[in-house]
């Protein structure tokens, strides 16, 4: 802009004036440099030196930076550089503040289907870049860093520019731009997904599935993962040349054929949607949802199948159904809906098997029954969709009920209605009804596992406290010992035991759960937590990429993957299942838009890939859920971005809620940078 002094970092270091480079010694250009990254926030003292100076820092380091500030204000003009308190901003213009202001409109212009205003924009945000970000100080740590960022958002850019190109129709201009992108960036599926649609869209059939190919290679031997199931769909699209993929809307393409998110299935897989209260009252909600839950429990003892988590497929419950899509995004090749009707003493089930590639039901039935049948039903509806799916049991291996009457169950049921719900008075009632299921059947072993995870979950997220930790385990150890050749009584145990910090003897029944029906998902994802909390990163991060090959939609595991690897080095591979976490959370926000754990997931996933600022707006929505521990994730994000009060404030607002995950906080690496800080010194104190 004329008259206003600009830094530029978006290729060589440049400090321009009037549109001329000043002459500044590239010591003065580091610090113009440093403060143009943090714009307009100030950059302590402290950090400047450390940051320009490192260990190499003489003596006089403090005069030597005022005399650096001074040059850059004679060049630049006194108001460019700011003090304030201990530290400098930066009040000239930058190119990176330019470039966030056109993907910002960019991206709402897209959002709003205006692609044709889009691609200027995008054009212009790529042009200016004048090659590597920060070019001259790449071996400066915090140049290095803002580079990598720099180049993300870059990368980022040209995928939406991609997106625009084939929305308009311009897929020659888009293979060509695609084609060496794809060549830089071999296992970015969206970058892929667009690749081969263009070439489709321009006749090049053959070279389109090549590119799948080759993509699919890589992704196996670099990450130890299948392609998603929309770019497996894309595949199978371009083979048998479906007509939609080249008149199909814009919208649409956008959401099958560029994102990614899950990956595909390799063996037969469901999703159980919630089934609906038809009952008079529409007061059986609870007993709905447990039905359906119980029939995913029971797939999920299973071999030869993979059934979608509770929370990815409940997350469909207000969404209006098209399930070819559902299949899709969960990458599952099934989708089971129902709906029940209780009265009195009867109970009337229907449900329904849907093939996803075709859309048509496979498998139907309606059961009128007593009520005291519902676990038969459960039982048959189980084994029916096995046998509709092709899934072959071994003798012996069918599906089973686990309660010991239909009162019992019924008081489970309700229980974890609550429990699914969360927050400090929910748990506490799933407490109370559990109890009352004991009462009743004093060896029902899944409603003593639920108080065994009720009261751990009570100690970890809302009251803190060694008799809650003590309860976790007197229940853990009273279901073991009722049922000691099931999966989840053992996870229980070891979770209990594991919140307790006595590692070692929640590994013994963490591994025999692995061993057991049932010991799937969920076990898995909680040993990742308990190992991790352990500081057993690496086999924290073995047992969280275990969790995602079992349930690939579940966000947060994935998450915790990428957390767990950044931890132990494998920065490229954590990001790639980062922006794996951001397409997963992209779409399950657009169903549940207040999750603070998944907002908080996604912040992280969007800070790591550069685009800070929007990981931010999504890291204060998630924080505003004051009631809640779930906004820690946001709080690692807002630590990630380098905005340490912001960060440290969301994480007393999670303590005071109840979090008191001390020796996870403690081995995570997103608040690695705030070892020492006093003020994170005296938190860690408070939950130790």
């Amino acid at each position: 802009m004329p008259g206003v002094p600009q830094v530029l970092l978006l290729g060589p270091v440049r400090v321009e004036v009037d549109g001329t480079d000043a002459e500044i010694p590239p010591r003065a250009r580091m610090l113009a440099a440093r403060l143009a990254v943090s714009a307009p926030r100030v950059v302590p003292n402290d950090v400047l030196i450390d940051e320009l100076w490192g260990e190499e820092a003489p003596a006089s380091v403090r005069k030597s930076l005022h005399k650096y500030v001074w040059e850059l204000r004679s060049h630049l003009g006194d108001g460019a550089v700011v003090t304030e308190g201990p530290g400098y901003r930066l009040a000239a213009g930058t190119d990176i503040a330019r470039l966030d202001d056109l993907v910002a409109a960019a991206r709402l212009a897209m959002a709003e289907g205006r692609p044709a205003e889009a691609a200027p924009l995008l054009n212009e945000a790529l042009d200016l870049f004048r090659g590597r970000p920060l070019q001259g100080f790449d071996d400066i740590g915090f140049a290095a860093d803002e580079a990598r960022r720099l180049d993300e958002v870059r990368i980022s850019v040209e995928e939406d520019l991609a997106e625009v190109e084939l929305d308009l129709g311009r897929h020659t201009a888009a293979a060509e731009r695609l084609d060496h992108l794809v060549a830089e960036n071999p296992l970015r599926e969206r970058l892929v997904a667009a690749l081969m649609t263009a070439l489709y869209r321009g006749g090049r059939h053959a070279e389109a599935l090549a590119v799948y190919r080759r993509h699919a290679r890589l992704l196996g031997e670099e990450l130890g993962l299948e392609p998603t199931p929309q770019l497996a769909e894309l595949e199978e699209r371009i083979l048998v040349h479906d007509r939609a993929l080249v008149l199909g809307s814009p919208s649409t393409e956008r959401e099958t054929a560029v994102s990614s998110a899950l990956v595909r299935p390799v063996t037969a897989s469901i999703a159980v949607l919630p089934f609906a209260d038809l009952s008079a009252g529409q007061d059986q909600g609870y007993f709905a949802d447990g039905v359906a839950v119980e029939v995913i429990r029971m797939l999920s003892r299973l071999d030869g199948v993979r059934v979608a988590s509770r929370g990815s497929s409940f997350a469909y419950r207000d969404s209006p159904l098209d399930i070819r899509r559902v299949g899709t995004e969960l990458g599952v090749t099934s989708v089971l809906e129902g709906s029940v009707r209780r009265q009195d003493d009867r109970v009337r089930i229907t449900v329904g098997l849907t093939d996803v590639l075709d859309g048509f039901q496979t498998w139907g039935e309606t059961y009128d029954r007593a009520l005291d049948d519902i676990f038969s039903i459960q039982e048959d509806i189980a084994r029916s969709v096995m046998q509709a799916m092709s899934v072959r049991l071994e003798t012996g291996a069918g599906p089973r009920s686990t309660a010991p009457s239909t009162a019992a169950y019924d008081l489970y049921l309700r229980g974890m209605h609550h429990f699914y719900r969360g927050g400090l008075g929910y748990t506490k009632q799933a407490i109370f009804l559990f109890e009352e299921a004991t009462r009743i059947a004093p060896n029902y072993c899944l409603a003593l596992a639920g108080l065994a995870d009720a009261y751990s979950f009570l100690h970890l997220y809302y009251e803190p406290n060694r008799e809650y930790l003590l309860a976790a385990e007197s229940y853990g150890e009273r279901a073991v010992g009722v049922d000691s050749e099931m999966a989840e009584t053992n996870a229980s145990l070891g979770f209990a035991l594991g919140a307790a910090g006595r590692y070692d003897e929640a590994r013994v029944h963490f591994d025999r759960a692995l061993t057991l029906p049932g010991g799937t998902f969920e076990t898995s994802y909680l040993y990742g937590r308990t190992l991790f909390c352990a500081g057993e990163i690496q086999e924290a991060a073995n047992m969280f990429a275990r969790a995602v090959s079992i349930r690939p939609e579940d966000f947060h595991a994935a998450a915790l993957l990428a957390k767990t690897l950044a931890a132990v080095g494998q920065k490229e591979r954590a990001l790639a299942i980062q922006r794996r976490v951001y397409d997963l959370v992209d779409y399950h926000i657009r169903l549940v838009p207040d999750d603070a754990r998944a907002l908080g997931d996604g912040a992280v996933a969007l800070v790591v890939m550069g685009r800070v600022g929007e990981g931010m707006e999504w890291a204060k929505k998630a924080v505003a859920a004051d009631d809640s521990p779930m906004p820690y994730y946001a709080a690692s994000a807002i630590a990630l971005a380098g905005q340490t009060e912001a960060a440290l404030d969301a994480l007393e607002q999670v303590i005071r809620a109840g979090w008191s995950h001390h020796d996870f906080l403690k081995n995570d690496p997103d608040w690695t940078s705030l070892h020492g800080h006093p003020r994170f010194e005296g938190l860690m104190a408070r939950l130790g």
